[in-house]
């Protein structure tokens, strides 16, 4: 009864759209995997062997009913990637879901009463049954929902399937905020079995959908059945999505099951007559029949002259059944050992995951959100508040009991909600216990940073990265991983900075979901710069000392950022102020190794121009984007080091001067003691020397006659007051020479 499958992987984006769209990348992405790993192609072959073989073994009654009569149970896990915005779904909307799976899987929803003359005597009923485990890898009880803080819910592809478990034990769905520009026109995809088999892809293996649709236009039920190895009901000859009017523009399509007629598929938003009973591709549509216990022909079966629009694997958004024909394939593909399918069904993972244990009571994971990470204290101006909300999850919780440190406006509460300010500076420390008919469970947080908005810095102030001053400089590593900022023994000049360590020390493939830094940022805050000193109209710069590298050769391979923006309200809203990515970042170039900034010529000193900002108390945000090139490269970025950030009110041209501009040379610099200047070409002439403060105030002046190139010029150490940068003007007959000088 059922011909040959001809298969296509749908390796990404099996697409079932959120609205009316124009096209699905599953071609496309398609062809990128078989072009980088044509042994998918081989696959696909076993496969359908596999599937043909095991059809040809159900008798003729069996197929002549709905489907075979033994329930096939599947374990399901759900991950939650969330910010906690509206992607944090309820552990309810999951089980919801799941439910109405089940229902439209075993021709249990109630609108096949809907389903139009022709197909009523083919909706299938799979037996296929997706349960939640009640054990997890660990063997430790669990109600089959996992949850991560993660910004790649909103920059969401392969990468952010965190915490995967084993696809051969579970199926694993993940739940996201937005897909990333790449997947920008999907709701969701999964990956086919001939993929999935691959080792690469094994890490990705599962549904990845974004939250809206948890519960909508049977997304999950659509998804599942391309991760058994369905096909879209107009095949894969309609991928470029060109359409005309509701319905694709290339030749009819086949997904290769003999019920469900040919069809140009339908890209519509309901069940108009229009695509429910188009004939174009399916009138007198008639099939040899293929005895399966023999494999001998037999006769033609006429099937429905109309498409099957309301098939789960069409795109009508009016689906309401699988045919007879894609529930056997459904099975099939659980009956084969491609991707380990075959182990999710059986008695000993079922044991193992605890997939039929009646669902147990257990205690709830503590967790909670904030509104804001930075903030001032209160009792000055510009103090502002912090909600924290509880966000704890596997069971309902009935009491909250927090404490708050930092001089907390309210120090204890038991409310699920609690605002709050702090009238002390620092990092602020905030407990939750919640509790459960099942028990109890604690989380504690250091997250917010409480500043002084009053302690502002006057320009000429340096930040060096050591002592007591780290303190005052708040790193925040969002995303809890190996990607942040840390304090580094190296820097400009003195053997301490900041860097983002950026090194990615893994090789190969293995693992690279369970941890990656795209989407990923990381913040750290200045101290408050009082800069209204500074005439309005006169220059004003902020400064820094940066040093990076590529690990990758591949220019095109390097997309980290790093973003510079200042508030002047505490927090409450940030102005960017420069974007710099690429070259900018990587000082050095390429480096294969862990990079160390190695003497003063890896640094490059950055001027940007503030322009008419001249608030009381500005605090300055660094933030640092890695990147990662695409799925099949990681770790393109090295590490990055920032030092000497430093506002001045010099001439924008003054800050951005080259470490050592030719023909001119001081030595030592930095310096303890005296420096002597060298000019090259200048002989039997008198030069003027001036140098200057980072305020622009001019500390030496002086004259001296230069013989020939072995002159040295002096500056005494007394001509330098206090530590810092100084820029040296040398004044010849034909040109200004400038150079930086540093005073340890």
């Amino acid at each position: 009864m059922f011909k040959k499958f001809i298969l296509f992987v749908a390796l990404g984006l099996s697409t079932f759209f959120a609205s009316a769209q124009n096209h699905c990348e599953t071609d496309a992405v398609n062809n990128q995997a078989v072009k980088k790993y044509p042994v998918i192609k081989d696959i696909e072959k076993q496969l359908e062997q596999q599937m043909e073989s095991y059809i040809k073994s159900l008798s003729k009654k069996h197929l002549a009913k709905t489907t075979a009569d033994t329930v096939l149970y599947v374990p399901i896990v759900f991950h939650v990637i969330h910010t906690y915005g509206n992607e944090y779904v309820s552990d309810n909307d999951i089980y919801k879901c799941v439910a109405d799976i089940n229902k439209m899987y075993n021709k249990e929803n109630a609108d096949t009463t809907a389903v139009i003359a022709p197909f009523k005597k083919w909706i299938g009923k799979a037996n296929i049954r997706f349960v939640f485990p009640t054990k997890d890898p660990q063997g430790k009880p669990t109600n089959g929902i996992t949850r991560r803080f993660s910004f790649m819910s909103t920059n969401a592809g392969d990468l952010a399937k965190f915490d995967q478990w084993a696809p051969d034990s579970y199926m694993n769905i993940w739940v996201v905020n937005k897909f990333s520009s790449d997947h920008s026109s999907a709701a969701a995809y999964a990956y086919k079995p001939a993929t999935a088999a691959i080792p690469f892809f094994t890490f990705y293996d599962g549904i990845i959908t974004v939250a809206n649709y948890l519960n909508s236009d049977n997304t999950i039920s659509h998804e599942l059945g391309h991760v058994l190895n369905l096909d879209h009901t107009f095949g894969n000859t309609n991928g470029n999505g060109t359409q005309s009017g509701i319905w694709f523009t290339n030749a009819c399509g086949d997904d290769g099951v003999d019920d469900t007629p040919p069809t140009k598929g339908y890209n519509t938003t309901g069940c108009i007559a229009g695509a429910l009973y188009d004939t174009t591709c399916a009138r007198g549509y008639k099939v040899t029949y293929v005895r399966p216990s023999t494999g001998a022909l037999d006769s033609l079966v006429d099937y429905p002259d109309t498409c099957n629009a309301q098939n789960v694997m069409d795109y009508t958004y009016c689906s309401k059944m699988f045919t007879i024909g894609q529930t056997v394939r459904m099975r099939a593909a659980l009956n084969s050992n491609i991707a380990n399918r075959n182990n999710l069904i059986s008695a000993s993972n079922l044991s193992k995951t605890g997939a039929l244990a009646p669902r147990i009571d257990i205690k709830p994971i503590a967790d909670f959100s904030q509104s804001t990470y930075f903030v001032c204290k209160t009792g000055v101006p510009l103090g502002t508040g912090v909600t924290f909300r509880d966000r704890s999850w596997r069971d309902t919780v009935t009491s909250w009991n927090w404490n708050f440190s930092n001089g907390a406006s309210v120090a204890t509460s038991t409310t699920s909600t609690v605002a709050n300010s702090f009238s002390q500076t620092g990092w602020a420390t905030a407990t939750l216990v919640a509790t459960s008919n099942a028990g109890s469970d604690t989380i504690t947080k250091k997250q917010v940073y409480v500043a002084d908005p009053a302690g502002n810095q006057a320009i000429g102030y340096f930040q060096e990265f050591s002592g007591a001053d780290v303190a005052q400089y708040p790193m925040f590593n969002y995303f809890n991983n190996d990607w942040k900022w840390e304090l580094a023994n190296v820097g400009y000049y003195d053997n301490k900075c900041i860097r983002y360590q950026n090194y990615d020390t893994r090789s190969g493939t293995a693992g690279l979901a369970l941890n990656t830094p795209e989407g990923d940022y990381d913040d750290f805050f200045t101290t408050a710069f009082d800069l209204s000193s500074t005439p309005v109209g006169s220059p004003l710069n902020l400064n820094f000392f940066s040093s990076g590298a590529f690990r990758s050769a591949n220019f095109d391979d390097m997309n980290d950022t790093l973003e510079i923006a200042y508030t002047a309200t505490c927090g409450t809203n940030f102005t960017t102020i420069k974007k710099i990515s690429k070259a900018d970042i990587a000082t050095v170039g390429t480096r294969s190794e862990f990079f160390v900034p190695q003497w003063q010529g890896d640094w490059k000193l950055n001027s940007i121009d503030l322009g008419n900002l001249r608030n009381t108390s500005v605090f300055f945000r660094f933030r640092y984007r890695p990147g990662v090139f695409s799925t099949f490269n990681f770790g393109s970025g090295n590490n990055f080091y920032l030092d000497r950030i430093y506002v001045s009110n010099m001439p924008l041209g003054v800050n951005t001067v080259e470490l050592k501009e030719k023909g001119m040379t001081i030595s030592p610099n930095p310096t303890l003691g005296n420096s002597f200047i060298s000019v090259d070409g200048v002989n039997n002439q008198e030069v003027g020397v001036q140098i200057f403060d980072v305020t622009g105030k001019l500390v030496y002046e002086a004259k001296e006659f230069v013989f020939d190139a072995t002159t040295k010029v002096q500056i005494p150490a007394d001509a330098l007051a206090s530590k810092g940068m100084y820029i040296v003007h040398v004044l010849t007959n034909d040109k200004t020479l400038v150079q930086k000088l540093i005073k340890n």
